[in-house]
């Protein structure tokens, strides 16, 4: 909630967009634009530099709303990437919160690739995991999204 007791609108947007930008402005202007939030911030140093550009084009909302508190969240940033990200948005004398990347809770397997793989990934889960959940890595978007049909 504002602070004049209306309801606030959460906005998700992965990209640079000027309609967006108009539109944080108008908020902006009226006073409704409490604070930006950047989740997976650490998108802007590994993607922005030539995955998709417009992760770095971020440091634009800093410039253009100063006052603006701007939160950057993150679990997966080492020491370069976080000093990266404090410089892509434009973070001068910002405040870094951090804790172990050690996760207890988490299993970690790593399967040699064969051929079959996405296969393989499918006896392992039904195997062994059938009720738990989990992250699969793969080295594009589009090799996600094959294995995420094959899988269904």
């Amino acid at each position: 909630r504002h602070s004049s007791g209306k309801h606030t609108a959460a906005i998700l947007f992965s990209f640079r967009s000027d309609h967006l930008l108009r539109h944080l402005e108008s908020l902006h202007r009226r006073d409704l634009l409490a604070r930006i939030v950047i989740d997976e911030a650490h998108c802007v140093s590994q993607w922005g530099h030539d995955f998709r550009p417009d992760y770095q084009g971020l440091g634009v909302l800093k410039k253009r709303f100063p006052q603006v508190p701007l939160l950057a969240l993150t679990a997966t940033a080492t020491a370069s990437v976080k000093e990266d990200v404090v410089q892509a948005l434009g973070l001068a004398n910002c405040l870094v919160f951090g804790q172990s990347f050690n996760r207890p809770n988490l299993r970690y397997a790593v399967m040699p690739k064969t051929k079959k793989c996405v296969e393989d990934i499918d006896k392992f889960i039904k195997g062994n995991h059938r009720d738990d959940c989990g992250i699969i890595y793969c080295l594009s978007r589009m090799d996600c999204e094959k294995v995420a049909e094959k899988l269904q």
